[in-house]
């Protein structure tokens, strides 16, 4: 929740995009709960885990 604070705060400010304080996997969990929160509502409220990232692969200290 904290990373997904400050994405939406680095955009209400106009921080540019490269220094965006995010990245693809924290907007891919972010879908991945938004998802499971609309499945829990079509299921009348059932408790819905988002599924698992994906494992990462390579070096994630490397930025392209």
């Amino acid at each position: 929740p904290t990373r997904r604070h400050a994405f939406l705060e680095d955009i209400t400010n106009k921080v540019p995009k490269e220094f965006i304080r995010s990245s693809g996997r924290d907007a891919l969990a972010t879908l991945e709960a938004t998802f499971a929160v609309i499945e829990s509502y079509e299921n009348g409220g059932a408790l819905v885990r988002p599924h698992p990232l994906p494992n990462l692969h390579g070096e994630p200290s490397v930025v392209w």
